[in-house]
């Protein structure tokens, strides 16, 4: 089960946005069992280009990873 949520405080003329996402998979397998949150940032700094950063939060194992990055498409 997945869920996500995008917030975008001007619509499509926001320049930043926010997403939330929980992702749940329960398995007999145990490789294939984990509960995670993620939260994240972005910014439209040009049509075609976005620095993000987001948070993910592992439930099942309590860790966590920071991921920063720029997504691009030309």
């Amino acid at each position: 089960m997945m869920g996500e949520l995008i917030y975008t405080p001007r619509g499509d003329k926001s320049n930043w946005y926010a997403a939330a996402l929980y992702n749940w998979q329960d398995s007999d397998l145990g490789g294939y069992k984990y509960s995670k949150v993620t939260g994240h940032l972005g910014w439209m700094l040009k049509r075609n280009v976005r620095p993000f950063c987001e948070f993910t939060y592992d439930l099942e194992n309590k860790y966590g990873q920071v991921g920063l990055g720029i997504v691009s498409a030309f």
